[in-house]
């Protein structure tokens, strides 16, 4: 496991604690106008999955990849 994914590990609750209900309203709107209804979307990097959950809040069947297995175990719990 390199550093960098080592470092999300050991920090995805205090990173999630701190982002996850952060709402990028213009750029989430942005994005999600250029989509059609429903579409599929890929977060690769999700971290916690905030992103992941909100698009799937719209109506788009959303999925992430992290390569932090915690931060995706956070994403579980939230």
């Amino acid at each position: 496991m390199d550093l960098t994914t080592r470092s999300y590990d050991e920090s995805a609750s205090e990173f999630a604690d701190r982002w996850f209900d952060l709402r990028l309203n213009a750029e989430m709107e942005r994005f999600a106008g250029r989509l059609g209804p429903g579409s599929r979307v890929l977060d690769v990097g999700c971290g916690p999955g905030r992103d992941v959950a909100w698009l799937a809040e719209l109506g788009f069947d959303a999925a992430g990849v992290d390569l932090s297995f915690e931060m995706l175990q956070e994403g579980r719990r939230r």
